[in-house]
């Protein structure tokens, strides 16, 4: 019978990929998906809409605004990306704002599997 566990657990460990990620930290914006990444913006920004004020004042209400109301979902805003977050509701209070994001990379989905986040 140990033997037969054995070769059970040994197969499963080959043929099932091991995926180790390191957590790392983030700087940037938590934006929503529409202008991070271009979909309504050319700047990757909230610029152009909040020059028509159709979707809010600032950052933050605009963030919302595409969130709720466009179908999109917040992401991460750095300077050079813009990362898919797999929780939405501990980014949501710090809509529009400038954050420090710690959690692992799953760069297969471009995704930061978040842990903390915080103002900065």
């Amino acid at each position: 019978m140990k033997l037969l566990t054995t070769l059970a657990l040994s197969f499963l460990f080959l043929t099932v990929p091991f995926r180790s990620f390191a957590e790392a930290t983030f700087r940037g914006e938590i934006a929503d998906s529409s202008c991070a990444t271009n979909v309504h913006s050319l700047t990757r920004s909230h610029q152009e809409m909040l020059k028509g004020k159709s979707m809010g004042t600032d950052a933050k209400s605009c963030a919302n605004y595409c969130v709720h109301k466009m179908g999109a979902v917040y992401m991460l805003k750095t300077p050079s990306d813009a990362y898919h977050l797999n929780d939405q509701k501990a980014v949501e209070p710090f809509a529009g704002a400038r954050v420090i994001l710690k959690g692992p990379l799953d760069e297969k989905s471009h995704t930061i599997l978040v842990t903390s986040v915080r103002g900065e």
